[in-house]
């Protein structure tokens, strides 16, 4: 396994970062704070700031800026109005980024709408009781949204483009009726080395599924990763429901053959089974290590680079490419063996300027005649 020193890579990314202001958040208010809340200093920020919320409970907030607000181990967004509360960041421009990152969502939701910029949500946890019938996160009508290391119950996709990576979606359970894992209404959803559950029983005659799709026949779906990957469909009346379910009758799906599937697919115009190209990592803490695994076939070269986050540009045949070219840096190559990946094992700089940063990273793989891009993962320095 290679392990490098991210601290070189990491600080010749940080001056193609526009100059920002840095907000300090504090429920404490504590040596250096700026505000106690959340929506305050929301209000205050100007497009490309970083809002840093220490450790406490705060109240959600709606933007359209382009901010980066990320919480401390401890920092929960939690609801006073009841449980239909929601973070909103909405018509977010092109060519703009807006990352959320390190909360857990204390009976609030997150709301993701017609954002053409690049939104970037990493780390989230759902907190709230599993009694509460909404969806964790709600994507609707966003053109680049990507989602990496959040454990989260029953989000929703319409209409956009969302890539899911590392990723636990789990049901919400209300007696005997549970919804789907994730609820796909149509636009275009990558699901990578993640693990959905669907729930008990059937609700609104999607639940119980890992995956739902349904009201749109313009659902596209790529499952890719490897045998650590999961999609677990639910029970109804001791029955074992699909893993993956299109009610549609007309979506397409591409699945990796090494995912695990417990109870199957359903549905679909067009299905295709294959081995596919995937990138998984795990954590950016600061001062800590992460580690990227590149999954392709066995006998390919694999290749990882490391940048900032953008609006994807699609390589027929090839694939999408999310990173920013102009600060591009290469992390190694290597051919994959036996396993059938490529590890790297990435040791993070300690300096607490960086917090906040948004690190991109995607691979390829290649046997000279043809080239497969990967997922992108987007993180968050933490």
């Amino acid at each position: 396994m290679h392990r490098i020193l991210l601290l070189a890579s990491v600080v010749s990314l940080a001056p193609s970062v526009p100059a920002q202001q840095t907000w300090i958040v504090d429920a404490k208010n504590g040596t250096g704070t700026h505000f106690t809340d959340l929506p305050a200093a929301v209000a205050a920020a100007n497009d490309g700031d970083r809002v840093l919320a220490r450790p406490g409970n705060y109240a959600p907030f709606k933007t359209s800026k382009a901010l980066t607000i990320v919480g401390d181990i401890g920092a929960s967004i939690v609801s006073t109005t009841g449980p239909l509360a929601s973070v909103e960041i909405t018509n977010l421009p092109a060519g703009s980024r807006f990352v959320l990152a390190g909360f857990v969502m204390d009976w609030v939701g997150v709301t993701v709408q017609s954002c053409d910029g690049l939104v970037v949500l990493s780390g989230l946890a759902t907190g709230f009781s599993s009694g509460v019938s909404c969806h964790s996160v709600h994507v609707l009508n966003s053109k680049a949204v990507t989602m990496h290391g959040c454990a989260l119950l029953y989000p929703c996709f319409r209409k956009s483009r969302v890539v899911a990576s590392d990723c636990i979606f789990a049901p919400i359970e209300i007696g005997l009726n549970g919804t789907a894992g994730l609820y796909i209404d149509g636009g275009v959803t990558d699901i990578v080395a993640s693990t959905i559950i669907g729930g008990r029983g059937a609700y609104n005659g999607y639940g119980g599924y890992a995956i739902g799709i349904r009201s749109s026949p313009e659902t596209i779906l790529t499952i890719r990763g490897d045998q650590r990957s999961k999609l677990v469909g639910g029970s109804w009346n001791n029955q074992q429901l699909y893993a993956v379910a299109d009610f549609t009758d007309q979506g397409t799906l591409r699945l990796d053959p090494r995912i695990q599937l417990t109870g199957g697919v359903r549905g679909f115009s067009s299905r295709t089974t294959t081995k596919q190209t995937a990138l998984s990592a795990g954590y950016s803490f600061l001062g800590g290590s992460t580690r990227l695994e590149l999954i392709g076939r066995r006998g390919e070269v694999g290749a990882i680079w490391l940048s900032l986050g953008r609006v994807p540009f699609a390589f027929p045949g090839i694939g999408e490419w999310w990173l920013d070219p102009s600060v591009l840096v290469f992390v190694g190559a290597g051919v994959l063996g036996a396993t059938e990946t490529y590890p790297v094992q990435l040791s993070l700089s300690a300096n607490p300027a960086l917090r906040g940063l948004e690190i991109g990273y995607q691979g390829m793989t290649t046997t000279g005649s043809s080239i497969e891009l990967s997922n992108p993962v987007l993180q968050v320095l933490r």
